[in-house]
């Protein structure tokens, strides 16, 4: 399984990745575009007092993300937030952020 579906087929909650539109002509931009903009998202990735908290979905898919959750997320970070991928990276443990499950209306 690729790991990028989990930021494109979503459910619509507060706490998903917004909607987008995904087509064969753009799938890979898409996929990366969606994966990248979530990790940067708070509602995707947060460092706070040296403790990493991610999205419930990193859990709940957590076989998906290869080498590891904290890797693949520091990875998707590296190229514009090195210092919070590299926080990520050194991470054994994560915490996981509350989900919203309320519709997201924007």
């Amino acid at each position: 399984v690729d790991p990028r579906i989990h930021f494109v087929l979503v459910c619509g909650a507060r706490s998903c990745p917004p909607l987008r539109l995904v087509t064969a002509a753009n799938l890979e931009r898409a996929l990366d575009a969606a994966a990248r903009a979530f990790c940067m998202s708070d509602a995707g990735a947060q460092v706070r007092d040296g403790e990493v908290w991610l999205s419930a979905i990193f859990r709940w898919y957590e076989c998906d993300f290869e080498p590891s959750v904290c890797a693949w997320v520091a990875r998707v970070l590296a190229a514009e937030a090195p210092a919070r991928a590299e926080a990520i990276a050194s991470c054994e443990v994560f915490r996981v952020l509350p989900y919203d499950w309320a519709l997201n209306n924007s």
